[in-house]
């Protein structure tokens, strides 16, 4: 499965079907910051006739990942948790991190 228009390509091992089959599922991301790859999660997960009941992340950098989440699925973005935050950063001058503006 790819996410259109991206070059992320996602895969489930055919031998974990049937032990996701009647589970609760959650999809899990390291960090979610534009939301194409937790979207390509779940298009492939459609796609497996899966359907989860969050999405964790170990960040969650700035709000854009919101609208797109949303062309998915209304639900999501309440039904999606991070256990840190952060702003988009980018570099300054001196060489240190500064939240874009």
């Amino acid at each position: 499965m790819t996410s259109s228009g991206h070059t992320k390509q996602l895969f489930i091992d055919p031998r974990m079907l049937p032990l996701l089959s009647g589970k609760r599922v959650a999809l899990i991301d390291d960090v979610i910051s534009s939301g194409t790859s937790i979207v390509a999660g779940l298009n492939l997960l459609k796609l497996c006739n899966i359907a989860p009941v969050c999405i964790g992340a170990a960040m969650l950098q700035s709000s854009r990942w919101i609208p797109l989440l949303n062309t998915v699925d209304p639900r999501w973005p309440a039904f999606t948790r991070g256990v840190i935050r952060s702003p988009i950063l980018k570099l300054d001058a001196m060489g240190g991190w500064l939240p874009e503006s």
